[in-house]
């Protein structure tokens, strides 16, 4: 799965559980303030990602530097993806 794609499917997740209009929702469009997305509805962008692909998000990274946007949301998936496969490699 590439990068592109990675980031196609965070915007639906993210759209899915946002309070605003899917069309103003872009990459960078902060989870909280932009997205009205409150930590109740973060459980639920969490649940999704990790099923949608296949990573264990754990608390501790649900930091600003991980989810923030669509953007840093993708870079952290990215590189949880290429952990795991380093591990099973």
């Amino acid at each position: 799965m590439n990068e592109l794609s990675i980031k196609s499917k965070v915007l639906e997740i993210l759209k899915e559980n946002s309070e605003v209009d899917p069309g103003n929702i872009t990459e960078v469009s902060r989870i909280r303030t932009d997205l009205g997305i409150d930590s109740i509805k973060l459980v639920d962008v969490v649940m999704s990602i990790e099923d949608v692909f296949g990573v264990d998000v754990d608390i501790a990274s649900l930091t600003p530097e991980n989810f923030s946007n669509a953007q840093r949301i993708t870079q952290y998936i990215i590189k949880k993806m290429e952990n795991t496969a380093k591990e099973v490699g």
